[in-house]
């Protein structure tokens, strides 16, 4: 039996052998015809594009958008991905020319932030994100003053969802204090956004949000303090630098306000 088995064995070996010759059979080890990545390694790509101010690049997907995009092709139902595009897209929109185009990429967050809550409905952080894009859509000239009540509405909703979630999360109290400081809501804004950044004083978001609030209040030389400790997280973020301008430029500091411009 012993030997009938091994005669089996060598046959088999034999014919095995014939079929990769004549490629029917192909090795498990031969490398894959294009080369795979992992999306761990897109998202990577993904933070490392952003920390350096490449959010978007029209003329390739070498920009931090493409990457996260890239990372949802091989796995379309990350939400945590899916809502990091939304933030990304969000604050690319500053750097477009034109209303019509802001607009558009505001849009293209939405889309993206609606399919990360799909996904991920009881994610404090996805939910924040969401309430983040839909009041910037509301910012929007290009659309009315209806609409514009109709995203704030969807904002505070989103923003309460995710502060109720987890109301620790920085990021949630940071956006939800954007929120309530276009529904002019000033003291809870300032009250939230100053509790988001005790709470993560590393974050950009907080830093840029509290920036916003004292800006709105007209403590200029307070709110550039805060964009400038946001440009130290996130020194390549164009956006930050033109606040800081906008803040000198109040506080008739020109010379100071044209350097942040250049």
């Amino acid at each position: 039996y012993r030997v009938i088995l091994l005669v089996f064995l060598i046959l088999g070996g034999v014919w095995l052998l014939l079929q990769m010759n004549r490629g029917q059979v192909q090795s498990p080890f031969n490398p894959t015809p294009t080369p795979t990545r992992s999306p761990e390694s897109y998202i990577l790509a993904a933070q490392a594009y952003f920390a350096s101010g490449k959010l978007d690049d029209p003329n390739s997907d070498q920009d931090a958008i493409g990457a996260y995009q890239q990372a949802l092709q091989i796995d379309p139902t990350n939400a945590q991905v899916w809502a990091q595009l939304a933030r990304i897209q969000t604050y690319s929109s500053s750097t477009l020319s034109t209303d019509q185009e802001r607009l558009d990429r505001l849009q293209q967050a939405l889309t993206s932030a609606e399919k990360a809550v799909e996904l991920a409905p009881d994610d404090s952080t996805v939910s924040a994100i969401e309430a983040f894009v839909l009041d910037w859509n509301a910012s929007s000239n290009l659309i009315t003053s209806d609409e514009s009540e109709a995203y704030l509405a969807k904002a505070e909703t989103a923003a309460n969802r995710a502060y109720l979630l987890d109301p620790q999360n920085a990021m949630a109290l940071a956006f939800y204090a954007e929120v309530l400081l276009d529904q002019q809501k000033w003291d809870q804004a300032k009250q939230y956004a100053t509790q988001a950044v005790q709470l993560a004083p590393d974050s950009m978001d907080a830093h840029r949000v509290l920036g916003t609030v004292l800006e709105s209040w007209g403590y200029y030389r307070d709110a550039i303090d805060e964009y400038i400790t946001a440009s130290k997280l996130t020194p390549n973020l164009t956006f930050l630098y033109l606040r800081i301008g906008l803040g000198y430029r109040q506080l008739q500091v020109f010379n100071t306000a044209l350097e942040y411009f250049e």
